[in-house]
């Protein structure tokens, strides 16, 4: 139970608060910013994974933040297009 504690703990262990100023931001321009968020969050997974004692990593847009960010879309498009592409002839 403990680890499960923590791992809910762990973006608040970050010295950067401007880090939580950024993910605000990038949530109310959601639209607009989603490659870039989802990106982050790859980035911060990893993170965790390299060394959990850390907080999330600082906001920084990069090529790789966007090409993860891209290719997560891209997979959530793809795993999500079956499903629309059968809703409308079962409405």
């Amino acid at each position: 139970m403990r680890l499960v504690a923590e791992s809910f703990a762990w973006p608040f262990r970050g010295r950067r608060r401007s880090t939580w100023a950024a993910g605000v931001l990038c949530v109310l321009l959601l639209p607009v910013l989603f490659i870039p968020l989802l990106g982050y969050a790859i980035a911060a997974t990893r993170a965790a994974e390299q060394d959990p004692s850390q907080g999330p990593p600082a906001w920084r847009m990069s090529a790789s933040l966007l090409a993860d960010g891209f290719w997560t879309a891209l997979a959530v498009l793809l795993t999500l297009l079956p499903f629309a592409i059968a809703w409308d002839p079962l409405s």
